[in-house]
């Protein structure tokens, strides 16, 4: 084998706290690659951990370093690792410059039958996420949101309705995000449904800091990564059970939230593991978040309990959110020497 090691991948930033593949050994024609260095610049002011693997970063026996880097450091490992035609080879960065920071921003904008919710006056900052979440009511299939206005430009993560369900007070809940990459200035949002009055609309709005958006990013201008619903389509009974929201994958890691509503009021309790992020006024609906690293296995994001026992109907919508990070973490570069 010549001695002749070359760059074959990097610098790659990773911010996945999934696998992210640095490099594909290729299948045509059949190749084998000898990686013979592995370097990982932290430029960030703590202290961040970074696994390599060939296939596979969650599986121990497929790892080749799992390590710790200073702050603004770099660390190399120098070896041979021999990987096979079709082979990948993975990095991820599982620990993170910063945890994330949940902030009520507005909430329980002025309930009543309207066509219309205005929240309170507020000032988007700069760097900072924010989720807006809509609850409203009907006797006969909640109207979906016709648009928002003022403060923002909302991008829906998903909606979710019991429709029209005899004898109830039927419920529609819609969930949006908005990533203010500059200061902006005192002002309402308006939410409308297209001139149809509503029996009920509850709206608030929370910030989100330390999350993973970034111009550079992966992540830059969809940082919703998945997401699902949950709707009973009749009466529930007698009950204090949520409705749990299974999503089209299982979880990467990062922060999963759920977004929840019934057509009558009453205090709940979130999941186990969750955290309440926003209850609007009237406890008419709220919303809970998770954490969650590592990666679960589960898709399954599990129900609240509703503290009263309500024949009521429900609609959820749940989704996660990519890792939370600082704007700088881990670069890998790997040199190798390829034989075909």
């Amino acid at each position: 084998m010549p001695d002749n090691p070359k760059r074959i991948y990097g610098p790659a930033m990773v911010y996945s706290a999934s696998g992210l593949s640095l490099y594909t050994v290729p299948s045509v024609p059949s190749t084998k690659a000898f990686i013979r260095d592995i370097t990982m610049c932290n430029s960030t002011g703590v202290a961040l951990t970074g696994r390599v693997a060939i296939g596979d970063t969650t599986d121990p026996t497929k790892r080749l370093i799992n390590q710790s880097v200073a702050a603004n450091s770099t660390f190399s490992f120098r070896g041979l690792w021999i990987m096979d035609s079709g082979e990948v080879l993975q990095g991820q960065q599982v620990t993170y410059a910063a945890a994330p920071v949940f902030t009520t921003v507005t909430d329980g904008a002025n309930a009543g039958a309207s066509a219309t919710r205005v929240t309170a006056a507020w000032t988007p900052a700069a760097n900072t996420m924010y989720i807006l979440y809509v609850a409203n009511i009907k006797t006969d299939a909640p109207t979906a949101v016709s648009g928002i206005t003022g403060n923002g430009t909302w991008t829906q993560i998903n909606t979710a309705t019991t429709g029209s369900v005899a004898a109830e007070v039927d419920v529609r809940v819609s969930a949006y995000y908005w990533f203010s990459t500059t200061a902006g200035t005192l002002g309402t949002t308006t939410i409308a449904f297209g001139g149809t009055s509503q029996d009920d609309i509850r709206a608030g709005i929370a910030s989100i800091t330390n999350v993973l958006v970034s111009p550079s990013g992966p992540y830059a201008s969809a940082p919703i990564v998945q997401s699902g619903t949950a709707n009973d389509s009749a009466a529930p009974g007698a009950t204090t059970a949520g409705l749990p929201v299974t999503l089209a994958a299982p979880l990467t890691g990062g922060i999963t939230f759920m977004f929840q509503a019934r057509g009558e009021t009453g205090t709940s309790s979130p999941p186990t593991g969750y955290t309440e992020f926003a209850d609007t006024a009237g406890n008419f609906a709220n919303t809970v978040y998770n954490v969650t690293t590592p990666p679960a296995s589960s898709a399954t994001i599990p129900a609240n309990t509703w503290n009263s026992n309500l024949d009521t109907v429900r609609a959820a919508v749940a989704w996660e959110m990519a890792p939370n990070v600082a704007s700088d973490g881990l670069a890998f570069t790997v040199n190798a020497v390829e034989v075909t």
